[in-house]
């Protein structure tokens, strides 16, 4: 509605998702099948609910020659973790094939209040100004599962070649959230900032940012911008920013607490992840988290001329004191350690500072668009290369408190290699649509660079036979819409229509032939997919 020039809004949304997934196949033989239920093996689903809701209230309007908006916005969701098709091994045949296990929740409410102007102060267009604050409230929760889905029922293996031992505890593929995961926390977030950006002659605009936060669990920081575009002649003109950031842990990397089935140099362990605070990861060497800080330094070049445009942009980003997971902590000592502890698990880690990494890279993109017989070709071409290192290699050091447990680094090879090897420095998309009518024709073929996977053992020489260098790939994607009627579409299309599929694995790192297939894939293991989708437009 609209009163002397005010307009009040809202809006809000519901979306609920269920999602269906395979973890790895356990055998027959397994020690975490009970072979009375599954006598040929079997495959656990993880099955997946989540719910989204927002809601969004706010109003805005002018004071004389100065604009306002103020507004706040409640979010939640919702991860609910099922698991059927399985078993937990130590309840033996008492057993159930379906569990609960258990609830991610995050809940934010933002209230913001911004205010606009200009100011002419002589230059060649009045400066625009803008200010404002921000009140943030964030919670995270976990909640339990079933008791069933992570208890330890004390029955051995019932048969097999390894009868009589232990037999693994939970849910297999992810045992239920128990007691000891249970996390309600909070915080609260109060900023400010001031924007200012102005034309100080008509070829040349510049702005300049700050931005101070206050965070109850982190201190307060402040943040500062500039950048700079110059339109050296109609049509071309070239750009450039510096900025400070700054990033709190996320209430989530400070408590997530969970023990899951990771695969580490091809074999499977259950390992648990531990929040910093806990007493394990602080008996394994965790300190408290800090804020990751930054400096981004960015410049390109924009040409423009009728229907053709191109944009160039080089880019530096350093980042202090990363939030990074440790490497998976395993061996007898941590078995040992966890077993004490009564936790069912034979691995462990946490999230650490450990990391300073740089980024550099460069993106081109490319765009064209001209009518061509009845209907408009739109072309885009774009091409991103880009690289990370970490910068403080030398300087990681393992606790003491760790190295007296295991053998394995607080921040090793595996980890480091995930970060400057493990994703595609480079990647090509070229795209083209063409839309007559109510029909439209879309086709994407794009080019993933290599990746490596590092296998956590020390090179001898030199070499480690187990790394493996995972070829580039172009992938192919195409869709056929049409619109049926005002606000109503429909389409069809297949993602990866060539079915391509990445380099096999090496035999060693398959899991006895489970995984022929590498996650490190940037664009999955799946092959081709085919889907149709009705658009509506209310």
């Amino acid at each position: 509605m609209n009163d002397e020039g005010k307009q009040i809004n809202g809006f809000g949304g519901f979306n609920k998702r269920h999602g269906e997934s395979g973890c790895f196949y356990r055998r027959s033989l397994d020690n975490r099948t009970v072979r009375a239920i599954h006598p040929d093996g079997f495959l656990p689903i993880m099955n997946n609910d989540l719910e989204d809701l927002s809601v969004a209230a706010g109003i805005k309007g002018a004071y004389g020659d100065w604009a306002y908006d103020a507004s706040t916005v409640f979010g939640k969701n919702s991860f609910n973790f099922g698991v059927e098709n399985t078993n937990n091994a130590s309840l033996g045949l008492n057993s159930a094939t379906e569990f609960d296990a258990g609830t991610l929740k995050f809940q934010q409410a933002t209230s913001n209040l911004d205010i606009l102007g200009n100011v002419d102060i002589g230059t060649a267009k009045p400066v625009n100004v803008a200010f404002g604050a921000e009140v943030r409230w964030e919670n995270y929760k976990i909640d339990p599962g079933e008791e069933t889905s992570f208890l330890n029922g004390g029955m051995p293996v019932l048969d097999g070649p390894n009868a009589g031992n232990a037999a693994p505890v939970g849910a297999s593929c992810f045992p239920g959230f128990s007691g000891r995961n249970v996390r309600d926390a909070s915080r609260m977030v109060l900023g400010g900032y001031i924007d200012l950006e102005n034309n100080l002659t008509n070829n040349l605009l510049v702005s300049v940012a700050g931005r101070l936060e206050n965070y109850t669990d982190f201190g307060t920081q402040a943040t500062v911008k500039g950048a700079g575009r110059l339109e050296l002649v109609d049509g071309i003109a070239v750009r450039a920013a510096a900025s400070t950031g700054y990033r709190a842990p996320s209430l989530a990397q400070a408590n997530y607490s969970a023990i899951a089935t990771n695969f580490i140099d091809g074999v499977p362990f259950e390992v648990g992840t531990f929040p910093v605070d806990d007493p394990v990861a602080r008996a394994l060497g965790a300190t408290d988290l800090e804020a990751e800080t930054s400096i981004n330094l960015s410049a390109g070049v924009t040409v423009s001329f009728g229907n053709f445009s191109l944009t160039a942009d080089g880019y530096q980003i350093t980042i202090d004191d990363r939030i990074v997971f440790t490497e998976n902590f395993t061996g007898a000592g941590i078995a040992g350690f966890l077993g004490d502890l009564g936790i069912d698990a034979n691995g462990g880690r946490y999230f650490t500072n450990a990391v300073d990494t740089e980024t550099r890279g460069l993106d081109l993109v490319g765009r064209f668009g001209t009518e061509l017989g009845s209907g408009t070709l739109r072309l885009t071409a774009a091409i991103a290369f880009n690289e990370t290192e970490i910068t403080n290699k030398d300087e990681i050091n393992t606790p003491d408190a760790l190295t007296a447990v295991t053998d394995v680094p607080l921040f090793g090879r595996v980890e480091q290699g995930r970060f400057e090897v493990g994703q595609p420095q480079d990647k090509i998309n070229l795209s083209a649509n063409y839309a007559v009518s109510a029909i439209s024709f879309t086709g994407r073929v794009q080019r993933y660079g290599e990746v490596t996977n590092i296998n956590s053992a020390a090179p001898m020489n030199g070499v480690n036979p187990r790394d493996q260098v995972f070829a580039s790939k172009w992938i192919t994607d195409v869709e056929l819409g049409y619109d049926v009627a005002s606000g109503y579409k429909v389409a069809v299309g297949a993602n990866n229509l060539l079915d391509v599929y990445p380099d096999k694995q090496l035999k060693a790192n398959t899991f006895n032939g489970i995984f022929p297939y590498s996650g490190l894939s940037p664009f999955g293991f799946f092959g081709r997919s085919v889907y149709a989708r009705l658009d509506v437009s209310l």
